[in-house]
């Protein structure tokens, strides 16, 4: 009976070392899995350089319009003014919206039913809050 109760605790112990041992090889291989899907994953993004003009691209505020288009509004810090740029289907359109003093700081971009820019900003010239909008007329 000793003997038999022997048996059963070493069986015992042998079945909790294996599951240990299988749980732990399963997270490992998961955790693999993770890190190769990562990988995989930071190789499929698509990276562009939309204005290298100088020190430009702080604060960016981003939309994408109905067709799947990217849209930014961004401070110019070089020339202390907002910009925004858009993507046209085959290239980058950039235009400085406001450089009457120290402005563009904290822009704010959303695009209205019709995919026009409406773009909120700081002016540090003066403290104000100051509001773009684009109707495609001019």
């Amino acid at each position: 009976m000793i003997e038999l109760k022997k048996s059963l605790i070493l069986i015992s112990i042998i079945v909790i070392i294996a599951l240990i041992l299988f749980g732990a090889f399963s997270i490992l291989s998961k955790k693999n899995e993770t890190s190769q899907t990562s990988e995989i994953s930071k190789k499929e993004w698509q990276i562009s350089t939309i204005d290298s003009s100088g020190d430009v691209g702080d604060r960016p505020s981003l939309a994408v319009d109905k067709s799947n288009n990217p849209h930014i509004s961004y401070w110019d810090y070089a020339n202390r003014a907002v910009n925004y740029a858009h993507w046209n289907g085959s290239s980058w359109k950039i235009e400085t919206v406001d450089a009457s003093g120290d402005v563009g700081e904290y822009s704010s971009l959303a695009l209205d039913s019709s995919n026009n820019p409406h773009i909120s900003y700081y002016s540090a010239s003066n403290g104000d809050l100051k509001y773009a909008s684009w109707t495609g007329s001019s």
